[in-house]
């Protein structure tokens, strides 16, 4: 089975999801987003995401403002034991059906916090050496 990590974020925060993959493939983690793999024409059809949502073996949830008014927070809190929220706005984790995840707090500076999601991704799901991600 492929191995692979998914980064939920709202449409407004697609610049961090797209550093962060870019971060991640660097590292040599398989990830998926959104604007890069889903076809245009299913970006409304929340059935889509949701299939490499449950597929994943971690979702990194890009966590802002907008993230949590939209539908979105719904998807993660099904999934919360392979969620790791990255938080980029002060978000409070219990109001958001999170509280007995880790997160990151990338609240100051986002693309800097990026290395903090890999010892997280490890724990979730074990070291790249002994599994294809």
């Amino acid at each position: 089975m492929e191995r692979f990590i998914y980064v939920i974020y709202a449409d407004e925060d697609r610049d961090i999801a797209e550093q962060m993959c870019e971060f991640l493939a660097r590292k040599k983690v398989k990830c998926y987003y959104k604007h890069r793999d889903i076809p245009a024409e299913e970006y409304d059809n929340q059935m889509f995401e949701s299939s490499y949502i449950e597929s994943s073996s971690c979702i990194v949830a890009i966590l802002s403002n907008n993230f949590v008014k939209s539908d979105k927070i719904k998807s993660i809190t099904y999934y919360a034991d392979k969620c790791i929220p990255f938080t980029i706005d002060n978000i409070i984790l219990e109001e958001c059906g999170l509280a007995a995840v880790t997160s990151v707090n990338a609240v100051k500076h986002p693309t800097k916090m990026f290395g903090h999601v890999l010892p997280e991704i490890k724990k979730l799901i074990g070291d790249s050496k002994k599994h294809k991600y």
